[in-house]
Order: structure tokens, then C-alpha cells, then sequence
């Protein structure tokens, strides 16, 4: 990509997957109660489709846009405890998946955006200074206030 599509991506895309991700969170758990199972088998989809991606970014697994690849930045990254029941979320089509009414399958929602945020300020972290400004929905959306 070039720097203006970078930069485009940047801008657009990883803001698109942290909103969607804080929301259908947030959705999910405020609200659980006012939608039927469909609307909220969607919102913990949706959630799970957007942790993954953001997971995928700041991993080194090839394919797609990955941080690493496209923007040179490297982080400590290790495979998350959840990515594999993200993933099973996700694709629904397995022998052994658990209907959506077990408990047991249930994801830590605010546990996942913890750890994508310490991942996502890790690598803003890590960015050249001139390229902190295309995301800065990351430090604004994860780095804790200071108190005014």
C-alpha cells in the first residue's frame, strides 16, 4: 500500500473495528435483556468478528493487513487465551460448537478489550511519530484519563 492508503486504512478501518467492537460490547451487555436471542446472537457476533480482526492486525499470522507488514511495527504480541473461543464464535459450523444458550461458552467481553487495548497502545506506542496522528483513536480510547 502506499503511504496515502495506508493512512486512509489507518484512519477508516482500525477505527471502524475498535468502535464496533466498544459498541457491540456495550450494546450487548446494557441491553441484553430488551433484544430476543437473535439480536443478541448478533451483538456477541459482531463482537467476536471484531476482536478477531483486531487480533489478526496485531498479530503475525500472514494474510490480510497486518501491523507488522504494513506498517513495519513489530510488538510482543502473544496468542491471546481467547483467540480459539473468538474463532469458535465466529465460525459456526463445527462438530463439537455449543449452542448459543451454554453459559460456559460465554465470552469475557471487557477481558478481550482490555487485552486488545494493551496490544493497540503497544503498537502506537511503537510507531514513528509521523504516523501516530492516523491513529489516534488508540490512545484516546484506551490509554487511561489522568485526572484534570
Amino acid at each position: 500500500m502506499t503511504e496515502s492508503e495506508l493512512e486512509a486504512f489507518a484512519v477508516k478501518h482500525i477505527y471502524y473495528e475498535i468502535w464496533m467492537l466498544l459498541e457491540s460490547c456495550r450494546e450487548r451487555m446494557e441491553n441484553s435483556t430488551r433484544y430476543n436471542r437473535v439480536v443478541n446472537n448478533a451483538l456477541h457476533n459482531s463482537f467476536a468478528m471484531h476482536a478477531r480482526n483486531l487480533d489478526d492486525f496485531l498479530s503475525s499470522v500472514s494474510g490480510g493487513v497486518r501491523s507488522k507488514d504494513e506498517y513495519g511495527v513489530t510488538i510482543n504480541w502473544q496468542e491471546p487465551v481467547w483467540r480459539k473461543q473468538i474463532n469458535r464464535k465466529v465460525a459456526h459450523l463445527l462438530r463439537n460448537r455449543k449452542s448459543g444458550d451454554d453459559v460456559s461458552d460465554a465470552i469475557d467481553m471487557p477481558a478481550i478489550i482490555h487485552d486488545i487495548g494493551i496490544g493497540l497502545l503497544k503498537f502506537y506506542d511503537a510507531l514513528p511519530s509521523d504516523r501516530k496522528t492516523w491513529f489516534e483513536v488508540i490512545p484516546t480510547t484506551f490509554r487511561p484519563k489522568e485526572d484534570s
